[in-house]
C-alpha cells in the first residue's frame, strides 16, 4: 500500500523470543494503545499476540520510509531507530540519584526543584541523595562530545547512546584528554549492540540491557571493533575484544528523573551525560537547525540519545543523535525541559 502523502509506511519486525519478555510484550501493548497513529494496526495486534500466547515479541523499533510533512519539501529519507522501552515496574529496582539538600527527598519523577511528598512505597525506587555543590552550576553547559554518528540500517540508537556516545565522553573526561581517538576514547556500539540485540533482524535493543553489559563486561573501542550497519548484527566480540572491554567498565549506573532539571544539569555540569530512551514524533524526525522540540505531535517511534548539555535561556537539554550530521543541528537538537519528562521515563547516569 502506498502511504498517503504526509505520512508514512510502518514495517513491523516480529521476532520469536521466549517467554521471559513478558514485561516487554506488556509494556510495548500500551504503547501500542496510546499510539493514535496505530488504530488500523490494532486488529493485527490482537489476533497476532493471542494466537502466539505469549512466545511473540513486539519491538518498538521500526523503519520508516517517509515524506517530508513540509509538502514544499518532497525529498524522501529513512531513519530508524530501535529503542525498546522498559516496562516502569522493572525500573523500580534501579536507584534514583537526586540532588538535595533535603535528606527525605524521595519524588519519584520531580518536575520542579521543590521538595515533594514521597510516592507510595510500592512505586518507589531506593534513591541516592547527592548534596548539591558547593558553587552552582553555570546557566548553560556543554559536554566536548566525540563526532556524531550514523546507525545506519540498524535499530542500535541504545549502543550509540549507551557505549558510544555517553561511555566515550566518560572516557574523555576522567582521562582528562584533549582529543578524541578511535584507539583510546572512542569506544564501539558494535561491541555493544550485538550482544544485546532483540532477536536476529537487527531491530532493537533495551538501555537496561546496555547499562547491565557496561557494568559487567564494558565496551571495547572503535578501532578494535568498529560499528557496521551493513555487516549485520551476529558477529560476537572475540577473546582480545572482551579482554579490552573488562579494562572500561563501569562501577555502577543509577536512573535520573527526566522532570528533574536540578539533578539532570548537576550531572551534565559534573561531566557526566544522561542517556535516556523516549517516545519521538514527526517534530522531531524532520529538525532543523535551531529546532527546540516543545510539543508532542504523537507517536513516530521509540529512540535513544543523550543528554550533553543544556542552557537556560533556552529553556532546553542539548542532545546528541545518532542520523549523522545532515539531521537536526548537525545532529544535534535541543529539547525543552518541560517537554522531556512527557516523552521520557527512562534516563540514566553511569559511575
Amino acid at each position: 500500500m502506498i502511504p498517503e502523502k504526509g505520512k508514512s509506511k510502518r514495517i513491523f519486525r516480529f521476532p520469536l523470543l521466549g517467554m521471559n519478555n513478558a514485561l516487554l510484550i506488556r509494556n510495548y501493548e500500551n504503547q501500542f494503545n496510546n499510539n493514535p497513529f496505530e488504530k488500523p494496526m490494532r486488529t493485527m495486534k490482537t489476533v497476532l499476540l493471542a494466537a502466539l500466547t505469549g512466545a511473540l515479541f513486539v519491538t518498538a523499533c521500526q523503519k520508516e520510509d517517509a515524506v517530508n510533512l513540509n509538502e514544499t519539501n518532497e525529498q524522501k529519507f529513512e531513519t530508524y531507530t530501535g529503542a525498546i522501552l522498559a516496562d516502569k515496574a522493572a525500573l523500580k529496582n534501579i536507584p534514583v540519584i537526586v540532588v538535595s539538600n533535603d535528606a527525605n527527598a524521595r519524588k519519584r519523577n520531580p518536575t520542579t526543584t521543590t521538595p515533594t511528598p514521597p510516592p507510595p512505597t510500592d512505586t518507589t525506587s531506593p534513591v541516592i541523595i547527592v548534596p548539591p555543590p558547593t558553587t552552582p552550576i553555570p546557566s548553560v553547559y556543554s559536554l566536548i562530545m566525540p563526532s556524531v554518528g550514523y546507525q545506519g540500517s540498524e535499530g542500535s540508537c541504545v549502543a550509540w547512546s549507551v557505549g558510544y556516545a555517553a561511555r566515550s565522553c566518560m572516557q574523555y573526561y576522567v582521562t582528562n584528554a584533549v582529543s578524541y581517538s578511535n584507539a583510546t576514547n572512542i569506544f564501539s556500539p558494535e561491541y555493544v549492540f550485538n550482544q544485546i540485540k532483540f532477536g536476529t533482524n537487527c531491530g532493537a535493543s533495551a538501555m537496561m540491557d546496555a547499562m547491565s553489559l557496561m557494568v559487567n563486561k564494558g565496551v571495547c573501542t572503535w578501532q578494535s571493533m568498529p560499528y557496521s550497519a551493513a555487516n549485520g548484527c551476529s558477529l560476537m566480540p572475540t577473546s582480545a575484544q572482551t579482554t579490552e572491554a573488562a579494562n572500561y567498565r563501569v562501577s555502577s549506573y543509577a536512573l535520573v528523573a527526566p522532570g528533574d532539571q536540578t539533578t539532570i544539569k548537576t550531572m551534565i555540569a559534573s561531566k557526566k551525560p544522561i542517556p535516556f530512551t523516549c517516545n519521538i514524533d514527526y517534530n522531531f524526525k524532520y529538525a532543523t537547525v535551531g529546532t527546540i522540540w516543545k510539543t508532542y505531535a504523537g507517536f513516530a517511534g521509540s529512540h535513544a540519545m543523550v543528554i550533553c548539555g543544556y542552557d537556560d535561556a533556552k529553556h532546553a537539554y542539548k542532545v546528541m543523535n545518532s542520523w549523522g550530521t545532515t539531521w537536526g543541528d548537525a545532529g544535534y537538537i535541543w529539547i525543552d525541559y518541560d517537554l522531556l519528562p512527557t516523552i521520557s521515563y527512562e534516563a540514566y547516569v553511569m559511575n
